[in-house]
């Protein structure tokens, strides 16, 4: 019995000393010595303790008493021991709420977790009420089995379906959680202590509605833990948040999410404060619950729209300096990633499929000298030519994500662009950001083609921000000077969008519009100066009717043909577009004819310039061919 004591006495100041596990400490702390006899749990998000007798937990008369861990925090926290596996499904099947219970002794499995009736010919197995456990401590939860997705038996089994939420608030798993082969239709949120000595698993379920995961070990636990989702789909918001350590492995791997998976970091202040704000003195249960819906809400339409002007909220956060060690994704097809405002050591993004866009905003990735894996986002890829990637404006660093060659079909830039910030130069900041990029292709790719493409179109999305910085603060900019300044770098952008799509891919463009120009001088040289055209043409290139009459199918033809008139004046009108030089006979035309005739030379001019400049050096054939 004294030495009984003695060890409670002894782990109790070793634990006091512990740093608050649910805050982020200002300065790294050092994990205390923690003996295998202490049970350690997170009860009311604070970590409290018992220490086993004879290696069991310490039951009393039914209950097991956990004191706190920290010296600020004061009171202990008993809860209710309960053995019974029939009992607790029958209080589940009554909706009831299970609160404050110790289940350290039970060996559970979601496969218990179902309504006593069940339909022969269902597809899958139902659980029809809603699953609370708050503030409760498991010990085993297993799966009936874990299989490989691909097995034979895993695609004739049935699945357990759940008709309502499935919430696992504050609670415990001390020998590790295996969920397997389930079906959630509503609601899925854990979150508690899940990382510690024994694994936690979920693979093979669907998740039709918002799943949030907040997951880590005891409080400055130092060993290694894992927690492995695998063969899931998803197909709402999904929130990752973990607290883990250097020796910690989180993987995600073969899973489909059809919206957002976010590791729940890129929280603006706003939200914050208005969440914090509007649940006080509410149950801590529909604090996490409205927490998580409405962030999991802002997560669905953050991406649907880009934000510029004035609004520079959506990217301000919520301040974060934990660190996310050993994330691994891997073989994923995912619409929208979010690991903004994020830090993580070891992140391995391995063949990670994103349809829509990924946020790397604020987002730091370190790794260390003994890392073997892929490193930043050289591994993702892009199946369509509109993704993006976020990132920020002044301190983003493509060499730093070490971006692939995807970089020559999807954008780059910030989600929010604020064109009135007065402490900084966007113009600048937009050529710097875009000059990284291109010297960065530059630097890591050899295919020149290849370089030159990306060069172009980074350039464009330069010049489509800039044009858009133009046009917003001319129309609405705050002084006259202000707008008058913007007009004319406005009028310019939109023009060599229209032409030539700055610069990109823009040789369609280019060649309607030149079309276009030859076409309507030509109808204008047909309905007004069809004659002068002939006798220019005629003067020009026909030789005298003395001379022809050795050639027996010429003949100069005079007017009224009108297709051969049309044919004339098309001609005439190409032949003026196309020739850099001003032939002097020009000035000897009428003067309304002549100053047609100028207007559309000067247009070719403009036209040919275009053409050098902004889409003859895109190819190599043409570079060498005209010496560029």
């Amino acid at each position: 019995m004294i030495m009984r004591k003695l060890k409670y006495i002894v782990t109790a100041i070793l634990l006091s000393g512990m740093c608050a596990f649910a805050g982020t400490p200002t300065t790294p702390t050092t994990p205390k010595v923690v003996t295998s006899d202490t049970l350690l749990v997170r009860l009311n998000g604070k970590p409290y303790f018992a220490i086993k007798v004879n290696g069991q937990p310490p039951i009393h008369d039914g209950q097991i008493t956990f004191n706190p861990v920290r010296a600020t925090d004061t009171g202990s926290i008993v809860l209710k021991c309960f053995d019974s596996k029939s009992q607790l499904i029958k209080m589940m099947r009554d909706g009831d709420t299970i609160q404050d219970y110790f289940f350290g002794n039970i060996k559970l499995s979601f496969t218990d977790f179902t309504d006593s009736v069940q339909k022969k010919k269902a597809k899958s197995t139902i659980f029809s009420h809603k699953i609370l456990f708050y503030n409760c401590v498991f010990g085993h939860i297993t799966a009936d089995t874990i299989e490989d997705l691909y097995a034979e038996d895993t695609k004739q089994k049935k699945k357990i379906e759940f008709k309502h939420d499935v919430l696992f608030i504050n609670c415990n798993f001390l020998k590790g959680l295996e969920i397997s082969n389930c079906i959630f239709d509503k609601k899925f949120f854990i979150t508690g202590q899940m990382l510690g000595k024994n694994p936690a698993v979920i693979e093979s379920c669907d998740f039709d509605d918002v799943a949030y995961i907040f997951a880590s070990p005891p409080n400055n636990y130092a060993l290694a833990t894992s927690l492995e989702i695998n063969d899931c789909k998803f197909y709402a918001p999904v929130i990752l948040s973990i607290i883990d350590n250097d020796k910690s492995k989180i993987s995600v791997a073969r899973c489909k999410f059809t919206d957002v998976f976010s590791l729940g970091k890129s929280i603006p202040p706003n939200i914050y404060d208005r969440f914090h704000e509007a649940s006080k003195g509410k149950h801590y249960i529909d604090r996490i619950y409205n927490y998580s819906s409405y962030y999991a809400d802002f997560l669905r339409k953050k991406f649907k729209a880009e934000y510029y002007g004035t609004n520079d909220t959506v990217e301000q956060f919520t301040h974060n300096d934990r660190k996310l060690y050993n994330f691994n994704m891997k073989q994923i097809q995912v619409k929208y990633v979010d690991i903004a405002n994020t830090n993580l050591s070891n992140c391995n993004l391995d063949d990670v499929s994103i349809s829509g866009c990924i946020d790397i905003t604020s987002c730091n990735m370190s790794y260390t000298t003994d890392y073997d894996g892929k490193q930043g986002l050289e591994a993702i890829n892009f199946p369509n030519s509109n993704g993006i990637i976020y990132a920020n404006l002044k301190s983003f660093s493509p060499d730093a994500f070490k971006l692939g060659n995807y970089l020559e079909k999807i954008q780059v830039h910030p989600l929010v662009h604020n064109f009135y910030d007065t402490t900084t130069n966007f113009v600048e900041d937009n050529e710097n950001y875009y000059n990284l990029i291109k010297d960065y292709s530059t630097k890591h790719f050899t295919n020149a083609d290849m370089v030159t493409g990306i060069k172009a179109r980074y350039d464009r999305e330069k010049s489509l921000w800039l044009l858009k910085y133009h046009t917003d603060h001319f129309k609405h900019g705050g002084t006259f000077a202000d707008r008058w300044s913007n007009f004319f770098p406005m009028v310019g952008g939109e023009f060599l969008e229209a032409t030539v799509s700055s610069g990109y891919k823009g040789e369609w463009k280019f060649a309607v519009w030149v079309l276009a120009i030859i076409l309507v001088f030509t109808i204008y040289y047909y309905v007004w100066h069809r004659e002068a055209v002939i006798d220019y043409l005629n003067s020009k290139f026909n030789k005298e009717l003395d001379k022809i009459e050795n050639y027996s199918t010429l003949k100069i033809y005079a007017s009224k043909n009108f297709g051969r008139d049309l044919g004339r004046c098309l001609w005439f009108s190409a032949m003026v577009f196309v020739d850099p030089r001003l032939p002097i006979s020009f000035f000897n035309l009428r003067s309304g004819f002549f100053t047609a005739v100028l207007m559309e030379w000067i247009t070719g001019l403009v036209a040919i310039l275009l053409f050098l400049v902004f889409l003859a050096s895109n190819y190599s054939f043409i570079r060498t061919l005209i010496g560029i």
